[in-house]
């Protein structure tokens, strides 16, 4: 019998075509999300891995830095000071100044002008004249991407030098497509971090040079009097430290130690002078000692005993800031002049030197002819710490009289402190309690009035503030938190002169 073959009917071919047709296309859709999703994941993992370099970049100069410091926007949009690296995000503009609407991350690197070895010495010097920095882009802002950049402080960190760092990429304005990188900036061996505010999107930092001096920068110092009362009256035992009553001299003591090591994380262009005083001001009768270097000194234990001769002490004072014995400043530097008087009383002495009878004029450090009578002869207090009348040619001495007392305070801080064109920022420290109101008068006087006003303040510094002169404190807690605050300002006035804005 003979076989017929069947072929396929048209309608079995139609749907073999349709069937093949579509696993095509599931196949060719399948696959071609697959090479979508490898290249979106390829980008974005490139994108994470730049981003992750500049922030590990970062992280590494920061490590190296003395300084630094966050910016806000328009911070970091002003003028870059020569010497400051800087680095941060910003807005992208055409040839004409305009903004495109598009951001990058960017590093401005200071320009040196010159190397040159002086004296033995190399000497960097930096351009001051635009440009002054070199600009480097770190990371464009692709089209379809929005870059973010934030930086913070971290306050629950010991020392303060920790900061933390965020870059967020967002993808076509969907935020569950954000790519997030976060560091934490370790600025161990900066002398200062200073955090300008929220949001911060930049960041300054200064490197040292090995080896090297460094010029093109201005500098800034800062010269202190640390004045301290000495007096019997120290030895009270009436300081509450965290539940535990101490002497009133044993708490200065530490915590002036505490004052001077933070005061050392300033840097080098600090000179303090500590004067302690009781009846007479420690080495009354010596020539002016040199200033030393924060870095140089340790505190030396305080013992109370004696009278209170603060006007005394304030003349030594006033003669160390003008005479500034052991510091050379260099030209073109900023100096600041702080003079910190801490007492807990009422002043006691007062120290005069008595002119013989036949004696006539007025003294040539005494212009205004503030003298005294007692009998038949003339005297004066002592407003010099050398003159040809202190000497033992004639009498001199420390009374206790309580109409000369402050009087002799008043011609010291009034006539002299205040006076001064070196603009001395004085703050008093009322020590214990029951004298405010002393302490303020000392204070009013310090900063030019003529009776004691409630809040006397200093003069305005160069951002226009005018910071309180007198500070009370009747506790460990509470000196510790004052001289805390003083730390922060003579900080700060330095580092507005040196800083990076």
């Amino acid at each position: 019998m003979k076989v017929k073959n069947k072929g396929f009917t048209l309608l079995e071919v139609i749907l073999t075509i349709m069937i093949m047709t579509l696993v095509y296309l599931v196949v060719s859709n399948v696959f071609t999300l697959t090479i979508r999703a490898n290249q979106i994941a390829n980008t974005e993992f490139d994108m994470q891995s730049n981003m992750r370099n500049v922030s590990e970049t970062l992280n590494q100069n920061i490590k190296l830095a003395s300084s630094v410091f966050t910016l806000k926007k328009e911070t970091f949009e002003k003028e870059k000071k020569p010497g400051w690296k800087y680095f941060g995000i910003e807005e992208v503009k055409d040839a004409n100044g305009i903004k495109t609407g598009k951001k990058q991350i960017v590093e401005y690197s200071p320009i040196i002008a010159k190397t040159e070895v002086i004296d033995g010495e190399t000497v960097v010097t930096f351009k001051t004249e635009a440009p002054t920095h070199n600009k480097t882009i770190l990371l464009d802002e692709p089209d379809d991407m929005n870059y973010n950049l934030y930086f913070s402080k971290n306050i629950s960190h010991s020392d303060g030098k920790l900061l933390e760092f965020v870059i967020e990429g967002i993808k076509n304005g969907n935020i569950q497509r954000k790519m997030t990188v976060k560091t934490q900036l370790q600025a161990l061996n900066s002398i200062v971090v200073e955090h300008e505010g929220s949001p911060a999107v930049a960041i300054a930092y200064k490197e040292d040079i090995p080896g090297k001096r460094v010029k093109g920068t201005q500098e800034a110092y800062a010269i202190i009097t640390l004045v301290l009362d000495t007096s019997g009256s120290m030895g009270a035992k009436d300081i509450n430290d965290s539940g535990v009553l101490k002497t009133r001299i044993k708490v200065l003591n530490e915590k002036t130690e505490k004052l001077i090591k933070s005061l050392k994380d300033a840097g080098d262009k600090i000179y303090i002078s500590v004067i302690p005083y009781d009846t007479r001001v420690d080495g009354h009768n010596d020539s002016l000692p040199n200033f030393q270097n924060i870095q140089m000194i340790s505190h030396k234990t305080l013992y109370d005993g004696g009278g209170t001769n603060t006007g005394e002490a304030l003349l030594k004072a006033y003669q160390m800031l003008i005479n500034k014995p052991g510091i050379t400043i260099p030209t073109g530097a900023k100096v600041n002049y702080y003079n910190i008087l801490l007492t807990d009383g009422e002043p006691e002495r007062y120290t005069r030197y008595i002119l013989p009878s036949n004696y006539s004029g007025t003294p040539a450090q005494d212009p205004q002819n503030n003298y005294y009578s007692q009998g038949n002869r003339k005297w004066y207090f002592r407003d010099a710490w050398t003159s040809p009348l202190y000497n033992n040619s004639y009498d001199y001495d420390v009374i206790s009289n309580s109409d000369y007392n402050m009087k002799y305070v008043k011609r010291i801080a009034k006539d002299y402190i205040s006076a001064s064109s070196l603009n001395i920022k004085s703050y008093i420290i009322g020590f214990g309690s029951g004298n405010d109101n002393l302490s303020k008068e000392i204070a009013s006087y310090c900063v030019g009035h003529d009776t004691r006003v409630n809040n006397p303040l200093n003069k305005p510094n160069e951002k226009g503030e005018q910071i309180k002169a007198y500070y009370s404190a009747t506790s460990a807690e509470q000196l510790d938190i004052v001289y805390s605050e003083l730390t922060e300002m003579i900080k700060g006035d330095m580092w507005h002169v040196m800083g990076p804005y």
